[in-house]
């Protein structure tokens, strides 16, 4: 017994195989991420090193040239550029195509453990370059009267209520200084002294420290030993004291800090700024978690912002000023919008061409079954609902009912022959089946290569090419088995042909006598036909190849603007 047969003989089979497809299929597609564009992490891999106080010239020679001996070891890479900047390093690396970019983030990262950086150092900051770790959202708390003191609440408290949400990944603040603490060291206090500013940071070096001391045994207990010298106060660091004077020991009076510096809980050198409407703000920017719906993280934020406002301090608020989500948003609910579209004028274009309604309402079930079944196999792929998918989900949408429809009207016409519907529905789709696997094969043919292609165009067009192909083979599936069961069931209380379907036969009888005196007229010009399309699809093809702009993607229409410029090296932030 085929598969055919044994979905006609036990519709139960059929029916529970059609409700599966769709049921978890609406099950995957609330579980999917929703992102702009799909995950794909870019052959390229960024290091960032910071080096407080250090001019462009000895960054370059302290980090940079180290880390690029170092790297220059790794297979694979295509291009190396690095940038050195105040205080800064910036080495960005491009493999080649088909590299694994996490083994080669490994073999970054063990390259430059083995490195020593100049004391004072960070280490390395090593990342991927992936659409998925955009910031989606951009918040900035304004209000307060004093910056340090806004920094101060928000990494105690904000903070800790945005990195807690579901979905949300990295939290980080930009355009503030850090808090820090200062010493202000007076030069003429010094000179008194006879100290140099080495003595003092000898000092805090060797005093304001806090590590393990070993241990103390005593009888029958045993302690742990740790010297607390890291100060905790201002008052703490101001009574630190200076011990040696060029390396020898001052034995004649007791100096302290506090008795050639000004000690101060302030922040940073301020490099970067944030202003909202004139006044200083801190830049708050909220990362997603890979894999996760990004609209949904950050409504998520935004409610939540929205419940804790009445805990903000007197005087202090928040604003949204990007929402890049926005944007995706739009795009998935128009193109479902446009799935809907599709999928109606597909039904009623059946409907018009079948002249029945219980036909009709066979293909109307075919769409669901292949469009929602194919969300399962999305969702298992580890695929987001994005714009390629979600354009492949579109396009198949007259795909999908190809298979349907050829087969419902060969059994619809077998059906008129005498039979009755379980022998027509199963005569019907056995004779046409083979004709309805090749031309499911021919659309596979055309969209699975688009699976193999190569590059970063490659990377974006897998989904797409994965999601078409499950789409139509799904349908197929859907062919050889659902149909022949559904038509067996409506053709049973059919009646035999409505006006409309005489009509239609009618309309489609005359307009077939006019394409085949039109068909005789091409097969008696057969070659100079052949030769025309030949030229004209020509001509088509090198006025669009030289014309047609070449992008990655459309542009889109953005909510926002981003301005750079460029200023004099010798300017400060103070300048106006």
């Amino acid at each position: 017994m085929n598969l055919i047969d044994l979905s006609i003989k036990r519709p139960v089979f059929a029916w529970v195989l059609m409700f599966s497809l769709i049921v978890f299929g609406a099950i995957t597609v609330n579980k999917m991420g929703i992102s702009q564009l799909p995950d794909v992490d870019f052959p390229i891999i960024n290091i960032s090193v910071n080096y407080e106080g250090a001019a462009p010239e000895v960054v370059e020679a302290e980090l940079i040239d180290p880390i690029e001996q170092r790297l220059l070891t790794i297979e694979g890479i295509k291009e190396m550029k690095s940038s050195a900047r105040q205080g800064s390093a910036q080495v960005t690396l491009e493999f080649d195509i088909d590299r694994n970019v996490d083994v080669a983030l490994q073999e970054v990262q063990s390259a430059l453990s083995r490195l020593r950086l100049p004391q004072g150092v960070d280490p390395a900051v090593i990342r991927k370059q992936n659409p998925e770790e955009d910031p989606i959202l951009i918040v900035s708390v304004f209000g307060g009267k004093n910056l340090k003191d806004m920094l101060s609440w928000s990494d105690n408290y904000l903070l800790d209520q945005i990195r807690f949400l579901p979905g949300v990944g990295e939290v980080s603040v930009g355009g503030a200084s850090e808090r820090n603490l200062r010493i202000w060291i007076d030069t003429k206090k010094l000179e008194t002294f006879e100290l140099t500013i080495a003595d003092v940071i000898a000092a805090l070096n060797s005093q304001h420290v806090e590590s393990a001391a070993g241990q103390f045994t005593s009888g029958k207990r045993e302690l742990r030993v740790r010297w607390l010298g890291e100060a905790t106060a201002i008052n703490e660091v101001q009574n630190i004291r200076i011990l040696r004077r060029g390396g020898e020991r001052i034995f004649n009076r007791n100096l302290f800090i506090k008795d050639v510096a000004t000690v101060e809980d302030g922040l940073s050198d301020i490099v970067r700024l944030a202003r909202v409407q004139g006044t200083e703000a801190i830049g708050i920017q909220i990362k997603k978690q890979r894999g996760t719906n990004e609209v949904t993280v950050a409504q998520s934020v935004i409610k939540k912002l929205n419940e804790i406002k009445g805990n903000f301090p007197p005087g202090y608020q928040y604003r949204i000023n990007v929402d890049f989500t926005r944007s995706t948003d739009a795009t998935v609910f128009l193109t479902i919008e446009k799935l809907w579209v599709a999928a109606i004028i597909t039904i009623i274009i059946c409907f018009l061409f079948l002249g029945s309604f219980q036909a009709a309402l066979n293909i109307l079930f075919s769409i669901p079954t292949s469009i929602v079944g194919t969300f399962t196999v999305l969702y298992f792929s580890g695929f987001t609902l994005n714009l390629f998918t979600l354009l492949a989900l579109t396009l198949s949408i007259s795909i999908v009912v190809d298979d349907a429809i050829m087969l419902l009207e060969n059994i619809v016409r077998h059906y008129r022959m005498g039979k009755d519907s379980k022998t027509a529905a199963s005569d019907g789709a056995k004779e046409v089946l083979p004709a309805a696997i090749a031309a499911t094969l021919a659309v596979v043919a055309v969209f699975l290569p688009v699976v193999f292609m190569d590059g970063i165009i490659g990377k974006f067009f897998l989904q797409f090419g994965i999601t078409m192909c499950a789409c139509v083979l799904i349908s197929l599936l859907e062919a050889m088995t659902i149909t022949p069961m559904r038509a067996a069931a409506l053709l049973s209380s059919e009646p035999k042909i409505s006006k409309l379907e005489q009509f239609l036969d009618d309309y489609f009888h005359r307009l077939g006598e006019k394409y085949a005196r039109i068909l005789s007229y091409t097969l008696k010009w057969k070659y100079l036909i052949v030769l025309g399309s030949v030229l004209f699809f020509c001509c088509i093809f090198s006025f669009n190849h030289k014309s047609s702009p070449r992008i990655c993607s459309p542009t889109r229409p953005r909510h926002y603007y981003h301005v750079w410029t460029n200023q004099t090296w010798n300017i400060t932030r103070n300048y106006k």
